[in-house]
């Protein structure tokens, strides 16, 4: 619980920051203060899937801020894109150093993964620079290359931490995994967990956890352990993202 604490604050701090700097490319400039609030004010709607907190998220800034959907629109694509490649990146790097069947098997599907992830975010900044036209072109081109790659490595550090998280936890269940294996397993189960298929990915991330981590111990051990560590990121997650609304932060849901 100590470590969930304190990492759920890391996180927030974290995304909130990484969050400011991306709208604040297509004209939503806020300070740190209030995206921690408007990313806080999502956290309830996170619990059910975390497309629709983003959705919730943009949804405030366009009808508290006045910034046109395109806009908003480009600078979630573009965070998406660079999301994409840190997660690709992170994981590649961990398969590389790790031992094991699954470690070898992923490798080169994740090495795959980051190349074209990586192809896909230069031509797509190349052809808009280029070629695009229309409000949310001209958005899009409105991320430089620097901030692109700026959006990428801060993505990466928060898989890397959210790895060291699950890490520092896995003893707590007689569990023993080496680092850099998690580093190559995590950034997986969090993209599968994500997936909009079930309400905040109860099933897909104990699937996603029970067949990457096969091998490193009891399938009841880290099926217990896949629940109690989700549960406990609502359960703390819940709590601040209610208090928000009740202070009726600029994009928390009219009526709620």
């Amino acid at each position: 619980a100590p470590v969930a604490v304190l990492f759920t604050g890391v996180w927030r701090a974290h995304d909130a920051f990484v969050l400011r700097g991306v709208f604040a490319r297509v004209g939503a400039a806020l300070s740190f203060r209030e995206m921690a609030l408007a990313r806080a004010a999502t956290y309830p709607w996170m619990v059910v899937s975390f497309d629709l907190a983003n959705v919730a998220l943009v949804a405030g800034l366009r009808r508290n801020r006045g910034v046109a959907v395109a806009s908003l629109s480009a600078a979630m694509l573009a965070h998406y894109a660079c999301d994409l490649v840190a997660l690709a990146t992170v994981a590649s790097a961990g398969s590389l150093a790790a031992d094991g069947t699954v470690a070898t098997a992923l490798r080169p599907i994740l090495l795959g993964l980051a190349a074209v992830a990586s192809a896909v975010l230069i031509s797509a900044r190349l052809g808009v620079a280029r070629f695009g036209r229309g409000k949310l072109a001209a958005a899009v081109a409105g991320f430089r290359a620097q901030d692109l790659l700026r959006l990428v490595a801060l993505r990466g550090v928060f898989y890397a931490s959210f790895a060291l998280f699950v890490w520092l936890t896995l003893p707590c269940f007689g569990l023993e995994v080496p680092f850099l294996d998690v580093l190559a397993r995590m950034p997986l189960v969090q993209s599968i967990a994500a997936l909009p298929i079930s309400p905040g990915g109860i099933g897909t991330a104990q699937a996603a956890m029970l067949a990457l981590f096969s091998g490193f111990g009891p399938a009841s051990s880290w099926l217990a352990y896949s629940l109690v560590y989700g549960l406990t990121l609502v359960l703390l997650r819940l709590p601040i993202g209610f208090a928000v609304w009740g202070r009726n932060a600029f994009d928390a849901p009219r009526g709620a």
